[in-house]
């Protein structure tokens, strides 16, 4: 079991990873943690599903990341 969700997370984290510590982001981006990123763009649409809330869509998708975005951004 454990070998198999070690396999699961890393499968989803990994686009993840690649694209939030890609040298776009580094140059949009201020710094910040991975995991906890990850945690707060899929957060909300896992909790969504897990309570059943509401359905996420795209929108939701683009605003959550929006959000981020807009957060992390590096001060000009």
């Amino acid at each position: 079991r454990h070998t198999l969700r070690t396999r699961v997370v890393a499968h989803y984290r990994q686009p993840f990873a690649e694209l939030l510590q890609s040298p776009a982001a580094a140059a949009e981006l201020d710094d910040f943690d991975v995991d906890l990123a990850m945690c707060q763009l899929v957060g909300p649409i896992a909790f969504a599903r897990l309570t059943g809330l509401r359905a996420i869509n795209r929108e939701d998708c683009e605003h959550l990341i929006d959000d981020f975005l807009h957060a992390h951004a590096r001060t000009r």
